[in-house]
């Protein structure tokens, strides 16, 4: 879209990621070549994004170059064609992490998705040893009673207590491993909403994990990988509807989850509430597609058993050499992250009211009827302050 190209010519062009490439654009690129186009990319990936409410805009730009071609019809190739040459071994993922994929996407497809011999016993790196063995991992939060919001004038959703979840489980990983070298993030945290990215990118630098952590949407992170991908679904009550769970949308969906699971490597973490799942990611939606494969071939864990309580305590534990550790508080020593219940919160909140300068914001479960009289007289002092 620059200038850089401004007269310049080649024997070939070789276009990447075309699925999610504006044709238009593709068609500049390939004016450069004299004698031969090659366009690389996976029509069952992300399409191109479109910022625009016009409708023409959307009719014109958001089908992909598969597509208009006629090559791709739908999720499959419509007849074989001189000019489509199908890649169909893949060597980036644990072969249970394929097979999720296989079963969103390239069965689906009618496509062939064989895993490389190199990848048979291919050994797990150490740091990752405090996930169950299984490459797939249901992180289940049904115990811990999560909730999700909504941002408001937006669909896009957001969970406090499931993006915690996320980076705590990024801190524990991240405890076992040295510093990387510059832009190898070995841990990925991948959501379905723009809302939820603004959060967890918040956490992870509050936390100081940007060494270590990508966090992102999954059209973020389509081209890249990472050895642990951790996926936050977000979705929990009081919502019951939303687009991953809508069977009208789901083509779309199996693209977008597609994506996020084939960026794993190793381990690839589900959060999510199976109560919320069961209830409502049907088995026609693209997120109940993937529910019912997890269901069936993941290891489950409980939110609280893995996470829990002490987790300052038990990272700090994993490495006297590690290279990150939990940041603690300039101010009195005390770990700037901790997972609270309605016994420990109130001993860490009223020491932070009373030492709040400037403004106070809370969005606060423990505040009922039978709690909110003790509460009440340290508000009252602030507001009589100010």
């Amino acid at each position: 879209m620059g200038n850089e190209l401004d007269g310049q010519e080649f024997d070939a062009v070789i276009a990447d990621e075309i699925s999610m490439t504006l044709p238009p654009l593709l068609f500049l690129a390939a004016r450069r070549a004299k004698s031969r186009v090659v366009l690389v990319g996976d029509f069952l990936q992300l399409p191109p994004i479109i910022r625009s409410d016009a409708e023409i805009s959307t009719e014109r730009l958001r089908e992909d170059a598969f597509h208009l071609s006629g090559i791709v019809i739908g999720r499959g190739l419509a007849k074989d064609s001189q000019v489509l040459t199908s890649l169909t071994t893949q060597r980036r993922m644990a072969p249970p992490i394929a097979d999720a994929a296989r079963r969103l996407a390239y069965d689906g497809a009618k496509l062939c998705l064989k895993d490389h011999s190199s990848l048979r016993g291919r050994s797990v790196p150490v740091w990752l040893g405090f996930l169950p063995e299984n490459p797939l991992v249901i992180i289940d939060t049904s115990d811990i009673h999560r909730w999700s919001g909504k941002q408001p004038g937006t669909l896009s959703r957001f969970n406090f207590y499931s993006a915690n979840l996320a980076v705590e489980l990024a801190g524990m990983a991240a405890a076992g491993l040295p510093a990387p070298q510059e832009d190898e993030r070995p841990i990925g945290i991948v959501t379905p909403y723009a809302a939820q990215r603004r959060l967890l990118m918040r956490q992870v630098q509050a936390m100081k994990l940007t060494k270590w952590v990508t966090a992102g949407t999954v059209h973020t992170f389509q081209g890249s990988e990472a050895d642990l991908i951790i996926f936050d679904s977000v979705l929990d009550e009081p919502y019951w509807s939303s687009r991953l769970t809508n069977p009208d949308r789901l083509n779309e969906v199996l693209r977008d989850l597609n994506v996020a699971v084939t960026r794993a490597k190793y381990k690839l973490v589900f959060i999510g509430s199976s109560e919320w799942l069961n209830q409502h990611a049907r088995p026609a939606s693209a997120l109940g597609h993937l529910w019912a494969f997890l269901k069936d071939k993941a290891d489950l864990a409980s939110a609280f058993e893995l996470v829990g309580q002490g987790f300052a305590q038990r990272v700090m534990k994993v490495r006297d050499d590690a290279a990150w550790r939990v940041p603690e508080s300039p101010k009195n020593g005390l770990p700037m992250h901790e997972l609270l219940d309605e016994t420990s919160f109130f001993g860490r909140f009223l020491p932070d009211l009373q030492a709040a300068q400037k403004s106070i914001f809370g969005l606060v479960p423990f505040f009922g009827e039978y709690r909110w009289p003790k509460i009440e007289p340290y508000f009252e002092r602030l507001w009589k302050e100010e």
